[in-house]
């Protein structure tokens, strides 16, 4: 009952086909269903790779054993590793649903369908997705598996009793057609990787902005003091056996809960002129009082000396009455007086005598005083002109390049400037986000008295500063390659952070990027004066999309995982006990200082020359410095270095020194000195918590 025809009556059983030609249909459905996604998310910047997300998704969850152990075994290379992974067990699966088909081929077109929806609703975790196209997406890739895979089933399942030759011509149409549909997947990913690299808007965007450039070019950063003590260091910075000073401790006794004021503005933007009868503040830029748009100088009178009673300005904005340190800058956008005198300047060459209907009080030198008299005479300003913007982008306080004396001469020592396509990349984006700059905005959120957003033009038509830094990433092994040295272009985060009206209570900084990847360091930690920045540019060029396009966090002194945020699109203000960031819990300390670290370039391990041979490297302590480099070969004695001239206190400092080497082996080991007078630890421990220690000690062998 229901026999299929024996092979003895001359015909193959069709009804009854080899399992791996199921098996190879359902891998070739797959296959086509992944390459429909990627070609969708390629063409589209708001569609989501679902290979991709899955993996971001699986990253999240993975416990951390699993994690350390996959950075250990693959180091750069464990994400790769990983959608590769996902790949391998997404075509397992769908052979499984190949094999279903041959009876149950409605079961197995429902798998695919499911598989569909599932990177639907995981697809929608992307911050940077779209709904829409992420339907389209998962669409696209359930409806091109269910199609490939009940076309090839229906080459499988030929007629039982075919004409002669038929059934070879049926394999060879089976097999054709497969790998037709493996060459048209193939080519998806391709064509969509093309168009996410290269016609992608990110791509275009940044390849279409032009960065101001530094005029005049400063000299190269120098190490910076506190006032009034040259070689003091400033009371936050790390140290080697204690926890630096602006990192609040787990009690918040040093958050300040109980104040609730805003943090003060620099003095030199708040404190008065000493000398100016009308009390004017000191001009360093802008000074404006809070919540006035117009200047009435109510009850004040000026008298003026007999002689003479004009007072020509020519080609100057204010003349003033001698030890009078106001001054009007040509761009000032609003200067105003505390109550409850107020002088208003006249803007660039205007000179106002007293005349019957003033708009501006001019003081006579050397005879003007400002005193109170019975009459008063008000000087009304336009009240729809208290604001003059600059017609011209801002200039961008800039650094000069690296000059002979700072650079080492020697070949194989990591160049002082790293190039941007070898600057170290760490992050947990399995793909780099793509976001376009013309609609992405930076928000300054949470214990802030004025939150704010801005925009990539409006960040870039705010001063600008240049800067030397080095980053490092805490899981850099002592002598390994996770650090690098650029010049970054960027508004300082300080300006940022006042402009916000942090609270005292807001006293954790944490930066958030589009991807949802977060880092949290102390607020103090900027206010207090180490270099940070809202960077757009790196090494002369606006910043790669794998180094953060279109802005980024850049910190001096601390670790790349409680600072570094790329594609940054968010910095919130919170208490330092209410949040920890992406690495906090998955076992990395909360807080990350830089420690003193050293690396041997050249010779690498192995074999060299016996004979004079110029052992070099480089050293960092950014915030500190460096002060001493020390080389030991063979346990002898330590031996002071060659430095070149420093180029700033927060990157790394080449050093080299030249050595004979007796024939056979040698060990050579190096530690640094930062500009403190503390020189690196040599205990031997692990990157986990808070980065590793040890001497960098390498070994070689001299013929």
């Amino acid at each position: 009952m229901g026999r299929e025809p024996a092979a003895s009556e001359g015909d193959p059983d069709l009804t009854s086909p080899l399992w791996p030609g199921f098996a190879l249909l359902g891998v070739v459905a797959a296959g086509a269903a992944l390459a429909a996604s990627e070609l969708v998310a390629g063409l589209f910047l708001s569609a989501p790779s679902l290979v991709r997300t899955i993996g971001q998704r699986i990253i999240d969850i993975t416990p951390v054993p699993i994690v350390d152990w996959a950075i250990a075994m693959f180091g750069a290379n464990d994400k790769l590793v990983l959608v590769i992974g996902i790949i391998i067990v997404s075509l397992v699966l769908r052979a499984l649903l190949g094999l279903l088909s041959r009876d149950r081929p409605g079961i197995a077109s429902a798998g695919f369908v499911v598989f569909g929806a599932v990177g639907f609703v995981v697809g929608l975790t992307d911050p940077l997705a779209g709904v829409v196209l992420t339907l389209v997406a998962a669409v696209a890739a359930a409806g091109m598996g269910v199609g490939v895979l009940l076309g090839l089933r229906a080459m499988l399942l030929r007629p039982t009793r075919p004409a002669d030759g038929a059934v070879a011509g049926s394999r060879r149409a089976f097999v054709t057609a497969a790998g037709a549909a493996v060459i048209v997947a193939v080519g998806q990913v391709f064509l969509g990787r093309y168009f996410a690299n290269r016609a992608g808007s990110a791509s275009i965007g940044r390849e279409q902005v032009t960065l101001p450039t530094a005029f005049p070019a400063a000299e190269p950063a120098t190490p910076t003091t506190l006032e009034g003590a040259p070689d003091a260091v400033p009371e936050f910075l790390p140290t080697e056996t204690t926890v630096p000073d602006f990192l609040p401790t787990d009690t918040n006794e040093a958050a300040g809960t109980t104040t609730t004021g805003t943090v003060p503005a620099t003095a030199e933007a708040t404190e008065p002129a000493e000398t100016a009868p009308t009390t004017q503040p000191a001009s360093t830029g802008t000074t404006q009082a809070p919540e006035t748009t117009t200047t009435q100088p109510a009850q004040t009178t000026t008298t003026q000396a007999p002689e003479p009673t004009t007072t020509k300005a020519t080609q100057t904005e204010t003349t003033q009455a001698p030890q009078t340190t106001t001054t009007q800058p040509a761009s000032t956008e609003t200067t105003q007086a505390p109550e409850p005198t107020t002088t208003t300047q006249a803007p660039q060459t205007t000179t106002t005598t007293q005349a019957p209907e003033p708009t501006t009080t001019t003081q006579a030198p050397e005879t003007t005083t400002t005193t109170q008299a019975p009459q008063t005479t008000t000087t009304q300003a336009p009240t729809t002109t208290t604001t003059t913007q600059p017609t011209a982008r801002p200039r961008v306080s800039g650094v000069a390049a690296p000059t002979a004396a700072q650079i080492a001469p020697v070949d194989g020592v990591s160049e002082l400037i790293t190039p941007n396509d070898e600057f170290y990349v760490v992050d947990t984006a399995i793909g780099v986000p793509q976001v376009d700059h013309r609609t992405w905005t930076l928000s300054f959120t949470g214990r802030a008295d004025n939150p704010f957003s801005v925009t990539y033009d409006e960040l870039l038509a705010m001063p600008l500063v240049e800067r030397y830094i080095t980053l490092c990433c805490v899981s850099n092994q002592v002598g390994g390659s996770l650090v690098g040295n650029a010049k970054w272009l960027g508004v300082p985060l300080r300006t940022l952070v006042e402009k916000a009206g942090v609270r005292r209570d807001g006293n954790q900084l944490v930066g958030r990027s589009v991807d949802r990847f977060t880092v949290g360091f102390p607020t103090a930690a900027v206010i207090d004066g180490s270099e940070a920045l809202v960077a757009v540019g790196m090494n002369g060029e606006p910043l790669p999309l794998r180094h953060g396009f279109p802005a980024r966090l850049v910190v001096s002194g601390m670790c790349g995982y409680v600072s570094a945020t790329k594609w940054l699109t968010e910095v919130e203000f919170t208490g330092w006990n209410d949040f920890d960031a992406y690495w906090v819990p998955r076992g990395w300390s909360k807080k990350g200082p830089i420690k003193t670290q050293s690396r041997t370039d050249t010779p690498r391990e192995g074999n060299i020359k016996a004979g004079t041979n110029t052992i070099a490297g480089v050293a960092w302590a950014q915030t500190r410095g460096i002060s001493r480099v020390q080389v030991q070969v063979d346990d002898g004695e330590w031996t002071n270095a060659h430095l070149p001239r420093e180029l700033s206190i927060d990157t790394w400092r080449q050093w080299y020194l030249e050595h004979d080497f007796a024939p056979g082996a040698h060990k050579i080991a190096v530690r640094a000195t930062d500009g403190t007078g503390r020189t690196q630890s040599g205990s031997v421990r692990p990157p986990r918590p808070d980065g590793a220690t040890g001497y960098h000690t390498i070994q070689v062998h001299a013929a």
